[in-house]
């Protein structure tokens, strides 16, 4: 396993190939090609001081009160988009729906016993849902399929849309009000646009969402590094949840198996596909 570190670009380190032998045929498709992702699991830090925090001691006997809280499909509104522009964050303003990514959090749900999920879709995924409801705190696997919005003059007001309801929330969870969720997660998944982009900053890497839910008590971190295409988004998070529960101990080696199933694919195997995902911590 390798860990690496972050690039000004974003790149994947996955899609990296190997030099072909002098006289080697030319890959005919993107299922063909030496991805270094066929070869290793790869892992990331946004920086230094975020390494230290995701390589801390992990309790030996975890007690999660679920195994995986989902948000999903939240509703954009007039109030929210005007939340953000007073932020100063900016893109907010076209956000629509994701309608396949309610069907995420479902098809993800059905790998685990009923009584241990916990789902919340469209007008149910509020923050202040997600702020009030105590299994949040214990809750194993916590997924976030939905829009990322980036700052990057103020990392810490980069947010996470969810649905907005009259009660002081404005559908908006900031990076600031991640930090003190006080989460016990082994994994966080931001299964969406963007959500591990943040700003450069000279020997501290990148502050943003992923750096936020590390700090909250986060052990690991899967966030995407650009815009995801809904199907492929779906397929991808089953395949990699289903593997996980295989091996719950490694994320990296469940996600490896998930992006090796859609390369195997001619129809995902473009790296679009399998690659803006990636995993922060081993």
């Amino acid at each position: 396993m390798r860990c690496a570190s972050w690039s000004r670009n974003h790149a994947a380190f996955e899609v990296l190939t190997a030099p072909r032998s002098a006289g080697a045929t030319a890959p005919s498709s993107y299922a063909e090609m030496p991805f270094l992702l066929r070869s290793m699991e790869v892992t990331y830090a946004p920086s230094a001081s975020v390494l230290a925090s995701l390589t801390r001691l992990r309790p030996t006997d975890p007690s999660w009160a679920v195994d995986f809280m989902g948000f999903g499909d939240p509703l954009p509104s007039d109030a929210t988009r005007q939340a953000a522009k007073r932020s100063g964050i900016s893109g907010a303003k076209g956000l629509g729906r994701l309608l396949a990514s309610a069907d995420e959090i479902r098809s993800i749900a059905e790998l685990f016993p009923p009584e241990r999920t916990r789902i919340y879709t469209a007008e149910n995924a509020l923050e202040r849902r997600l702020k009030e409801d105590p299994t949040v705190h214990q809750a194993r696997y916590l997924h976030f399929a939905t829009h990322g919005l980036v700052d990057t003059t103020i990392p810490s007001q980069s947010a996470l849309l969810l649905s907005h309801s009259d009660d002081g929330e404005d559908g908006l969870l900031q990076a600031f009000e991640i930090v003190e969720l006080n989460l016990s997660a082994d994994l966080v998944t931001l299964s969406a646009y963007e959500t591990g982009l943040g700003r450069f900053y000279r020997g501290e890497g990148l502050l943003g969402l992923s750096r936020a839910f590390v700090y909250a008590g986060a052990d690991r971190l899967l966030a995407s590094l650009w815009r995801v295409a809904d199907t492929s988004t779906r397929e991808l998070m089953t395949i990699f949840y289903r593997e996980l529960q295989q091996d719950p101990s490694s994320p990296a080696a469940a996600l490896r198996r998930a992006k090796l199933s859609l390369l195997d694919r001619p129809d995902r195997a473009h790296p679009h596909a399998w690659a803006p995902f990636v995993l922060f911590g081993g």
